[in-house]
């Protein structure tokens, strides 16, 4: 804008200068052609020699402003307009020139009318044509003028042009990639909002701030405050920061410690150096998740180049959004997990022993798999609250919910089922391993030494399997619940199978006979 000023105004100041120059040089000429003819008005009134000077310094003048004026005309017309002029003028210096020989020769006489009148005409013509051209230069002028407006008008146009394309052009790519990347922000919201777990919610952390950071490699961790862990959500592909998340705790994250984000570009200099992200790459940034002031974990960012001022600003305020919705479905999770779970063993509760049967039943049936169906009951266990009281009763049955966990494998199930029951479900089991099991864990219960109590604890057991002993998973609990009764009958501390139970139309019956 400064240059198209500047350049206009350049502009009109030299066409403003040229044109002065034009008109000073016209105007000049007129006066010239005045004082020479006062100079020689004056000489024949009165013979003064001072008339005839201003007449010599009039005519010498009107030369020099004809030469100034032939040198500046570029215009067809000015300089015909100067002709007219240069004609006039000079005819009348002819005419003035004849009569002065006359007056030099000692031949004294006055102009005659004839002459006065031609002497007139050309002053006139001379006056006409400067008037003219003075006329002509002064509206070149003020087009010179309008062009230079106009020329500025129209840098000032195109430069504002040029620039609201410019401006147009980055604020749209500025607003697209801010649309973009705002239509990202809510699917990550809303993918937030519909995660069901904390491992989900993880996932779609992890995914939505990899595509926020190409080439970015987010690993989630996780503060475990009861076991005074820093535990990885996400699965680690480097090496060397596996290694030293191994034993973590939370304090080893600068980032957890002084609940602010921690970055690093390039080789450490900080004087505390954190254990996590100096294990990492050397582009880190890790930031906190926070609740209510509290620390939940972190997010570890490795980039391969210095994050920008927009991605940090989001990458902090999608953990900030998403840690409430991570700390809510952790804290649902204890809630389900506390609902389904015995306060007194550790194990699952009634409810969840139903739901687990229900569950692995039909996916048993799915998979056309047997399902062993295990139902035990401590031995006498009324006579352990009658003669060492209810207390050293909840000592014995949480000491087996603690032997059980320890034996079942992995993918078995076992939970209370109520008072001092228990159901056990293995999956992918035979009639010959469920018996293998179920002894298993007898043989585990009958080693128990609960301190305060000096008798055994040992426990009667009934096996049912699917789809051998029943159709479904109600009717083969019936069954393993007889077989427990059998086994009572039978003295105790043992295992029975449905298989030997009274049989109707080839299958065990279950009603008692």
């Amino acid at each position: 804008m400064a240059a198209a000023v500047w350049f206009a105004g350049d502009r009109q100041r030299s066409a403003a200068d040229g044109s002065f120059a034009e008109i000073e040089a016209v105007q000049s000429m007129l006066v010239a052609m005045l004082d020479q003819q006062d100079g020689f008005n004056g000489f024949l009134a009165t013979g003064a020699p001072s008339s005839m000077r201003r007449y010599e310094r009039g005519r010498r003048a009107l030369e020099h402003a004809i030469a100034r004026s032939e040198a500046t005309q570029r215009d067809p017309e000015e300089i015909e307009g100067l002709r007219r002029q240069s004609r006039a003028a000079r005819g009348w210096q002819q005419l003035a020139a004849a009569h002065l020989e006359h007056v030099a020769s000692g031949v004294e006489r006055r102009p005659t009318k004839a002459e006065v009148t031609r002497l007139d005409r050309m002053v006139r013509e001379f006056r006409v044509a400067n008037s003219d051209l003075t006329a002509d230069l002064d509206e070149e002028r003020h087009a010179h003028q309008e062009r230079a407006v106009e020329v500025t008008v129209a840098l000032i146009l195109l430069i504002s042009a040029a620039f609201g394309a410019v401006g147009f052009f980055a604020f749209d790519r500025r607003a697209r990639f801010t649309h973009e990347r705002d239509k990202a922000h809510s699917r990550f919201t809303e993918a937030l909002q519909l995660a069901r777990s904390e491992t989900e919610a993880f996932a779609v952390v992890r995914r939505y701030l990899e595509r926020l950071v190409p080439g970015g490699n987010a690993t989630i961790l996780s503060r475990n405050n009861s076991a005074n862990r820093l535990e990885a959500r996400s699965p680690v592909e480097d090496p060397t920061l596996a290694a030293a998340l191994d034993g973590a705790t939370p304090e080893s994250c600068l980032a957890i410690r002084g609940g602010r984000p921690h970055s690093r570009c390039g080789p450490s200099d900080d004087l505390i150096g954190c254990e996590i992200c100096g294990a990492h790459g050397e582009n880190v940034t890790c930031v906190p998740s926070l609740v209510g002031g509290e620390v939940i974990g972190s997010v570890l960012m490795a980039h391969p180049s210095r994050l920008g001022r927009d991605d940090a600003d989001t990458l902090a305020s999608s953990l900030a959004e998403a840690a409430p919705i991570v700390a809510n479905l952790r804290n649902l999770a204890i809630a389900e997990l506390r609902a389904a779970t015995d306060a007194l063993t550790g194990l699952p509760n009634n409810r969840a022993v139903q739901e687990t049967l229900k569950r692995m039943a039909a996916q048993a049936g799915r998979t056309a798999s047997p399902l062993a169906v295990v139902l035990f009951d401590l031995d006498n266990f009324k006579e352990v609250n009658d003669e060492y009281g209810h207390g050293k009763g909840d000592e014995v049955l949480a000491a087996v919910g603690d032997t059980l966990a320890a034996t079942m494998r992995d993918g078995d199930f076992v939970g209370r089922y109520g008072g001092e029951e228990f159901l056990a479900l293995l999956p992918a089991t035979d009639r010959g391993g469920a018996m293998e099991g179920a002894q298993r864990m007898r043989r585990a219960i009958a080693k128990l030494d609960v301190a305060g109590i000096n008798r055994r604890v040992t426990a009667s057991f009934g096996v049912a399997v699917l789809p051998d002993d029943a159709g479904e998973g109600e009717q083969a609990l019936r069954l393993a619940d007889r077989a427990l009764y059998t086994a009572k009958r039978n003295g105790r501390d043992r295992v029975e199978s449905a298989e030997q139970l009274p049989r109707e139309n080839g299958v065990p019956a279950e009603t008692p006979a």
